[in-house]
């Protein structure tokens, strides 16, 4: 009800323009008060609306900066979003085909929505600016939570449709031009450098402090990246982490039923990298990942499955034509031409093997183990492997088995042509220790050697094939849980814990030496392939016969050795 003060105004037709104003802004006053007292009353509680005037704040945007004639300029246009127009555009088409909540929609009541260019300028301005996200309100009429989700969205649509390309790794024509660029800075073969940045995370849950805190004393989140001269950033840290993530929704952090946030893609990841590289227990990384037993088992079994399923195609592929021609060239640089590598066996001991499975698993170790046999190169890192047979076959019942010369013999593997001595020869050796058959692709070295020749050689070849007992030390040093016995029960979760043992080996040997592979495109074998011939095609079935023999001639083998011994000798016998 109005006061009486108000209705004597009325009466009283004396007073003057101001207090006439003064009434009435008393008047809505009034108004306003009953109609909040009367929502207050009420059981259920009302968001108060805000008419903003989305269609105002569109077209402003578009006058200010889209239009034909805009008020800014292009310059201010690339201050203020970071970019230019024709790159906003396009970023604007891929993110509505990409996402349909950035098209502009109407709602109930007919009314047009945000548009595109409202929802994606107040993310920009967001990620600019590290503003909050009520402050881009009043100038592009959008709501705080509206604002955070088109963040979020944005993001997300970004990451998903441009990261295969701004994001990958150095193709053939990006590492010419770095190399080229290192070589006329004065650091020939100089590809970046390499750095960390930490980001400083203010909402840190408190029950992970004091696993994100550091020597910058505030929870944080470490970028490792490298960079090239054009400041363009190459593939960094979190591509494992992410990689994952997108492949197994397990390692995604969700809510319970009870709506608590369970755990984190980073506590799985690391529960599960513990207990590969330092061997322990699953109960041993409780205390620091506050993860318990069976979820570390569990995570561990899932995040080798993922590394294996993402990452072997590209770091256990076979050779590819540029890696045999920088092994060819390695070896050659160490006296000797045509070595591709060398190969051996290494046994796991196997604790949990089912008492029925002993007698077959147990060999010369006098202990169940399972074999790996496996080519290294010279910077150790761990070409095709064969893992999984039992320990009682020794290095030639496993060279039969493996897959290792399948492509060799199918004639599929990149060519090796080299000549020693006066002699040509056409495919790359490895070597090996005496056991091995005597094969033209094996050299091996020579029993209690006589002479100075003899003993050159076999002191150069004993040297050079410690690169594959270097790579196995190496592996088991990184990844203790193949050093240690394997305390798992299943065959499959062995086979995956090796194979995700070596690819990320693999990978940190090509982080470490800054060296990155161009093509990804290989086949990758899981198992022994079978080769199916057809009687139709006997031109085939001949050549891959003359290519098993090939790789079986004794008398290649030993012309090679042959070849090598004279070439050692000239080269560094004399010394």
């Amino acid at each position: 009800m109005l006061s009486t003060s108000i209705i004597n105004f009325f009466i009283d037709d004396s007073d003057s323009d101001d207090d006439i104003e003064m009434t009435i802004s008393a008047i809505r006053e009034s108004v306003n008060r009953n109609r909040r007292a009367s929502l207050y009353r009420t059981s259920v509680y009302r968001r108060t609306y805000i008419w903003r005037n989305r269609m105002h704040g569109h077209y402003k945007l578009y006058h200010d900066y889209f239009g034909e004639n805009p008020v800014y300029s292009p310059n201010l246009f690339r201050r203020r979003f970071r970019m230019s127009r024709p790159l906003f555009l396009r970023l604007q088409s891929a993110i509505e085909a990409y996402d349909p909540y950035f098209i502009q929609k109407r709602d109930a009541a007919g009314f047009l929505g945000l548009s595109s260019l409202q929802k994606i300028t107040a993310a920009l301005r967001m990620l600019a600016y590290g503003v909050a996200a009520d402050y881009v309100d009043e100038y592009v009429r959008i709501g705080e939570s509206t604002a955070i989700e088109s963040l979020k969205k944005f993001v997300e649509a970004i990451v998903s449709i441009f990261s295969e390309r701004y994001m990958r790794s150095p193709t053939k024509t990006d590492t010419d031009r770095l190399l080229k660029e290192g070589d006329s800075r004065g650091f020939p073969g100089m590809l970046g450098s390499i750095d960390c940045m930490h980001w400083k995370w203010k909402n840190c849950p408190v029950a992970w402090k004091g696993m994100y805190v550091g020597h910058v004393r505030e929870p944080t989140l470490v970028l490792e990246a490298i960079a090239s001269y054009d400041l363009w950033i190459w593939p960094a840290f979190f591509r494992l982490q992410s990689a994952i993530e997108a492949y197994d929704p397990y390692f995604i952090q969700k809510r319970d039923a009870a709506g608590f946030l369970g755990l984190s893609s980073l506590q799985k990841i690391t529960a599960a990298l513990r207990m590969l590289a330092y061997g322990v227990a699953a109960d041993y990384v409780d205390e620091y990942v506050r993860i318990g037993e069976s979820t570390a088992i569990e995570s561990l079994k899932k995040f080798v499955e993922a590394i294996v399923s993402i990452f072997s195609e590209r770091y256990m592929r076979s050779p590819t034509k540029t890696d045999t021609d920088r092994l060819l060239k390695e070896g050659d640089s160490r006296g000797f031409p045509g070595m591709l590598g060398s190969i051996d066996c290494m046994h796991w001991k196997w604790k949990n093997c089912p008492v029925a499975w002993k007698g077959m698993y147990v060999g010369h170790v006098r202990e169940p183990t399972l074999v790996l046999e496996a080519i290294a190169s010279y910077d150790l890192w761990i070409w095709p492997a064969f893992f999984g047979l039992p320990g009682s076959h020794n290095d030639i019942n496993v060279l039969e088995r493996s897959f290792l010369f399948t492509e060799l013999a199918e004639g599929r593997a990149p060519p090796a042509n080299y000549s020693i001595n006066g002699h040509e020869y056409t495919m790359g050796y490895y070597l090996a220790d005496g056991i091995y058959p005597s094969w033209s692709t094996f050299v091996k070295t020579i029993p209690s050697p006589q002479t100075n020749k003899h003993k050159q050689f076999a002191t150069a070849q004993e040297s050079a094939r410690k690169d594959v007992e270097r790579a196995f030390g190496v592996l088991q040093a990184r990844f203790s849980i193949v050093r240690g016995p394997a305390r798992f029960w299943h065959r499959k979760t062995l086979k995956s814990i090796m194979k995700a043992c070596i690819i990320l080996h693999n990978m940190i040997v090509e982080d470490e030496r800054h060296v990155q592979n161009i093509d990804y495109n290989y086949d990758s074998f899981d198992g022994i392939p079978e080769i199916s011939v057809s009687p139709e095609r006997s031109a085939e079935l001949l050549e891959f016969v003359q290519c098993h023999r090939r790789i079986r001639d004794r008398d290649t083998h030993f012309q090679l050795q042959q070849d090598l011994i004279e070439h050692i000798w000239k080269t560094h016998g004399s010394r």
